[in-house]
């Protein structure tokens, strides 16, 4: 979710990043804003703790 209006990013195979169509906000692949307005305005993705159990991934989801 993109941290400028809540729009949904989508993995950008091409140009290896994050993208966020709503305003063209990208984020490496760490989460960190590229350019667009998250990057001036300083906003990076949110970071979720994983954790992997044979085939299952859990994330951790905390509603703010």
């Amino acid at each position: 979710v993109c941290p400028h209006l809540g729009c949904k990013v989508h993995w950008d195979t091409v140009n290896a990043q994050f993208f966020c169509p709503c305003h063209n906000g990208a984020f490496d692949k760490m989460g960190t804003a590229t350019s667009g307005p998250p990057a001036a305005e300083g906003k990076n993705l949110k970071r979720y703790d994983l954790k992997i159990d044979g085939e299952a991934v859990y994330l951790k989801w905390e509603e703010s």
